[in-house]
């Protein structure tokens, strides 16, 4: 058995080296299909800065959307549902409520769920500067 398993690993050692030392076609070949071991590269002439505007989900959705002015930046919230209020927090910096929707409606059957986005992300004010803190984010939601 530990034959037959060392005969396959030279057989596909062979095989992987065989297909990595491609070269490409002469020029005087008929044109083949293009490999990324041809080495061609290719700039376009042009970027493409714009990105087309699509509405987001809770744009259609029934919820109560405004800003909560704190003091120094406004937030953005939306609110749905009645019951038990529910802060939805959002992970990663730079990250926004969006990612909740619709997965979290249904909860709002039972509580009232409020999203919203943190200082600096999505639809809130960013303030350049100093950069946010933990304490601040903390601060934030407390107001």
């Amino acid at each position: 058995m530990k034959s037959f398993q060392s005969i396959m690993l030279v057989a596909t050692i062979g095989l992987l080296i065989s297909t990595c030392s491609h070269t490409p076609p002469p020029a005087e070949a008929s044109p083949a299909r293009e490999s990324i071991l041809d080495h061609v590269s290719h700039i376009e002439d042009s970027l493409i800065l714009e990105l087309p505007q699509i509405p987001r989900l809770c744009d259609a959705m029934d919820m109560d959307k405004r800003y909560v002015d704190i003091g120094d930046c406004k937030l953005y919230v939306a609110i749905e549902g009645t019951g038990i209020p529910m802060v939805l927090i959002n992970g990663g910096p730079g990250d926004t409520h969006h990612i909740f929707h619709p997965w979290l409606s249904e909860a709002a059957k039972d509580f009232q769920v409020i999203y919203y986005d943190q200082r600096g992300c999505g639809l809130s004010d960013y303030t350049p500067g100093e950069g946010y803190s933990f304490e601040q984010a903390i601060d934030d939601l407390e107001q």
